[in-house]
């Protein structure tokens, strides 16, 4: 009866104690009409025993009862875990999308900055050039 880890299978156990308390019905069956029986038990023993199959029984059904609970639990914590993973991975999509909207941004940001570069840089040369023409006038006057 005993599983890994030195403790006892509650499965095993519980079939071993219906099994004696069948056979202890089956002897309380056959001689339940007297007020002793071959073995020495009264009736008030008999009751007993049977009680005691009654809240055997009683507890089995409990014990079903709550792993089947149990096994409900499970499941509905593994949904919650399942539905966070969506959540999350729906909200890091939408972070991923904002950031590369915002790159995007600066890009064209940056661009208009390097084409405002090249038409300054060309109004200096041209600048430059009309200034060397006007000295180059007033040199030759």
């Amino acid at each position: 009866y005993q599983r890994r880890g030195g403790g006892v299978d509650p499965n095993e156990k519980i079939s071993s104690l219906l099994q004696y308390l069948d056979e202890q019905e089956n002897s309380l069956n056959n001689s339940f009409t007297s007020d002793t029986t071959h073995d020495g038990r009264t009736k008030e023993e008999k009751r007993s025993l049977v009680t005691l199959r009654m809240d055997l029984e009683e507890q089995t059904r409990n014990v079903e009862a709550l792993r089947k609970a149990l096994e409900r639990q499970k499941q509905r914590e593994k949904e919650v875990l399942l539905r966070q993973k969506e959540e999350d991975a729906e909200r890091l999509a939408a972070q991923k999308k904002e950031s590369e909207e915002v790159i995007k941004r600066h890009m064209a940001f940056a661009d208009q900055l390097l084409q405002d570069k090249e038409l300054l840089a060309q109004r200096c040369t041209n600048q430059a050039a009309e200034i060397d023409a006007i000295k180059l006038q007033c040199s030759q006057q």
